[in-house]
C-alpha cells in the first residue's frame, strides 16, 4: 500500500512529563469547576444543541421500560456527545 518512508510523520512520541503537565492542567480546572459550584455560582449557559441533545437522551432515558435493549442503545448511539 503506502511504503515505509510515508508512515513517519518526524515527530516524536509524546514525553511523560509533557502528559503529566497536561493531566495537572486538566485537574486543576476540574477543581476550579468544583470551587465555583460550592460558591454557588451558576454554570456557563449551554448552547442549545446542547440543551436538545441532552433533552433527546433523557427522553430516550425515560422510555427506556418500554424498549428492547438494542433499541435503548441505538436510541443513545444517535445521540453522541462530541
Amino acid at each position: 500500500l503506502y511504503p515505509p518512508e510515508m508512515w513517519s510523520v518526524l515527530l516524536a512520541h509524546v514525553g511523560i512529563f509533557t502528559m503529566i503537565k497536561q493531566i495537572q492542567k486538566e485537574q486543576n480546572q476540574v477543581e476550579m469547576e468544583i470551587e465555583k459550584s460550592m460558591r454557588g455560582e451558576l454554570p456557563p449557559k449551554k448552547r442549545k444543541e446542547d440543551e436538545n441533545r441532552e433533552s433527546r437522551i433523557q427522553n430516550v432515558i425515560a422510555d427506556r421500560v418500554n424498549r428492547p435493549t438494542i433499541d435503548f442503545l441505538r436510541a443513545i448511539a444517535h445521540n453522541p456527545s462530541l
